[in-house]
């Protein structure tokens, strides 16, 4: 019979690490090359933790499964091993099988896609990899990196190496021993004249991948053992939310954005051309030995002016754009001010063309139009998504609200034929949740009406046309940053400040309950049930976390609910990205355009939780024919 108690008769502290150290030396181990036990292969699983290793991280790009006939290209990442864990009895049963030993590697397989309960630690990737390659997973399934995010939420990484360094360092040593062999193959095969990301793990040794595998499916079923009575206990709501959004977002991934290649590529001429113009003024200005390195750039600045101290933020010398900007702000020599000029002209080019032109027509080319990318919808501390391979969260917009430059990347995210691209927008949101969470009755009151809050606040301080300096308070209040900060930063004097908090006590009070909380419980707690645990002397991450978490729960929701809505009523419409507080859609040239709006800003702006205490979000609309660029504002 299976122990639900194997991690539990001892207390959670030094002898927990020793226990799990204890079960994993203890552990039945079937590998090809021991098979004795593999009849236990056969017996009821209250739960099975999976990990799959994999030719490479990436999907829709190029990765090389090595096998001894040769090595095979494949489009997606290939699940070349497959490692299980299991309690049997009072004892953890650990199975580790390569595709090329096909008889285990098929029971495996036979036994994830049974109905037996799965605990993956990333299981958005490990799910999608098995589905890419035609393999069934059956059961329920639960993601431990999910659950540690939510429990351990002031954790800086939750890699499963991380967290076994947390919990029992003593197993941590095989991922860096195998990272070791990997990066001495790789410079291997690269002497050789090999690409440089051939290699993969299919490349080395049985012996090596082994221990690994066996190690990380062996801490992911500890850390389900232990995570998961605690969702169900004080955050089943929470985590719920997380493992649906989770099988949303996968089905965005595997959309895509339609873009067109051969636009970027011309778009891409122009901005290469300013940055040779560019590099040529800064040589003249700085010495014809200068590079883009750092230190090179400090030096020449230094030469034409620039006093170290104007260089500084937070004590430390940068050529941060931020820091840039606010030296053009001091009176400093003309050839400098040109220098600096040059040098962010490049800079911004170089974003536009490195960061996004090329490298996106390269993703399109190799998959038939279109780009896919990652995204992690609970990255960050406050639950809100990212995205990468490449980040489309930040794709620039047509003009630079800084600068004023222009360029042409959200051009190039064009329509699919027979498709118009929506956008539904929750319209300031972060600013709605603050003034529910303040409990400010002026802020919600003017966010009914359909104000812009940040126009709002300014008219009430007697300052309309400060809309700037008071959205600059806001968001430091929000962001956690302090008034020496901002005094920095904008410009902004003790009397503005004196001014703002006068005019708006709720702002004060607020930040004064946080402090409370911490100090009585130890955490804050959101709408959603979520909880952040943030030291007292750093109360003032508090609010920044309450309302950024208030608002990535809410947006789930709302994400959740659009996917039911188009599931159930849209089956022809998808959902191709959710960009922080908007969601972009396309859908076929159809007649009920209104009511399809109308259902999906409903599924948006009505949050029960939030909706309960009386806010309903503003949604706004825009829709596209051509490109990303072009969209316009619809009225509904």
């Amino acid at each position: 019979m299976n122990s639900p108690s194997i991690l539990t008769r001892k207390s959670l502290t030094h002898s927990r690490m020793n226990r799990i150290l204890e079960l994993y030396n203890s552990a039945i181990k079937i590998t090809p090359s021991n098979l004795r036990y593999q009849k236990l292969l056969k017996v009821t699983k209250s739960v099975l933790a999976c990990d799959t290793e994999t030719t490479g991280l990436e999907f829709n790009a190029i990765s090389y499964l090595h096998t001894a006939e040769g090595d095979i290209e494949c489009r997606n990442p290939f699940p070349f091993g497959v490692s299980l864990a299991f309690q049997y009895n009072d004892k953890i049963v650990l199975v580790w099988a390569r595709h090329t030993d096909t008889k285990l590697y098929n029971a495996c397989m036979k036994l994830v896609a049974s109905d037996v309960t799965k605990a993956w630690h990333n299981s958005r990737y490990d799910l999608r990899v098995l589905k890419e390659n035609g393999l069934s997973v059956g059961g329920e399934n639960h993601c431990t990196m999910t659950m540690s995010r939510t429990y351990w939420d002031r954790r800086k990484s939750h890699t499963l190496q991380a967290l076994t360094e947390f919990l029992c360092p003593e197993l941590s040593g095989w991922e860096v021993e195998l990272k070791r062999q990997f990066k001495n193959l790789k410079s291997r095969y690269t002497r050789l004249g090999y690409p440089k990301d051939y290699v993969t793990y299919s490349h080395l040794p049985h012996e090596v991948v082994e221990p690994y595998a066996m190690v990380d499916v062996f801490m992911t079923l500890m850390l389900y053992l232990k995570l998961k009575p605690i969702m169900d206990r004080d955050f089943s709501e929470h985590y719920k939310r997380e493992m649906k959004v989770i099988d949303v977002v996968s089905r965005i991934e595997s959309r895509g954005m339609a873009f067109n290649s051969k636009r970027a590529r011309q778009a891409a001429r122009y901005p290469r051309r300013r940055m040779r113009e560019c590099m040529e003024t800064m040589k003249l200005l700085g010495g014809d030995s200068l590079t883009m390195h750092p230190p090179k750039l400090v030096k020449a600045m230094k030469s034409l002016g620039i006093k170290e101290r104007q260089l500084k933020d937070k004590g430390k010398v940068t050529t941060g754009a931020d820091v840039l900007r606010r030296v053009l702000n001091d009176a400093i020599p003309d050839r400098a001010r040109e220098f600096i000029e040059s040098l962010l002209t490049y800079r911004d080019y170089q974003k536009v063309t490195n960061t996004y032109l090329l490298p996106l027509a390269k993703r399109a080319e190799l998959n038939g139009g279109i780009v896919y990318t990652e995204i992690n919808p609970s990255d960050t501390r406050t639950g809100r998504p990212a995205s990468k391979s490449p980040n489309l969260l930040n794709v620039p917009n047509p003009e630079s609200r800084k600068t004023g430059k222009k360029n042409v990347v959200r051009k190039c995210f064009v329509c699919r034929s027979g498709y118009s691209i929506y956008y539904f927008d929750v319209s300031q949101q972060e600013m709605a949740m603050f003034g529910l969470y303040a409990q400010d009755e002026r802020i919600l009151e003017a966010y009914e009406k359909g104000e812009d809050l940040h126009q709002y606040m300014a008219d009430q301080l007697g300052m309309p046309e400060k809309r700037k300096m008071v959205k600059n308070i806001n968001f430091g209040v929000l962001y956690g940053a302090g008034t020496k900060t901002l005094k920095l930063m904008y410009g902004l004097t003790d009397d503005d400040f004196r001014m703002y908090h006068n005019e708006f006590p709720s702002v004060r009070d607020f930040q004064s309950i946080c402090e409370y909380e911490l100090r009585q419980y130890g955490y804050v707690e959101d709408f959603f049930g979520r909880r952040y645990h943030i030291p007292v002397g750093q109360a003032y991450k508090a609010v920044n976390a309450l309302v950024q978490g208030s608002c990535a729960s809410a947006f789930k929701d709302g994400l959740i609910k659009v996917d039911e809505l188009y599931t159930e009523k849209y089956p022809e419409t998808h959902m191709i990205l959710p960009v922080y507080d908007e969601i972009q859609c396309e859908r076929p040239h159809k007649s009920d355009e209104k009511t399809f709006c109308r259902r999906t800003i409903d599924c948006m702006g009505r949050i029960p939780q939030i909706e309960d205490r009386g806010l309903v979000f503003r949604v706004d609309v825009a829709k596209t024919n051509t490109n990303w660029a072009e969209k316009q504002e619809l009225k509904i």
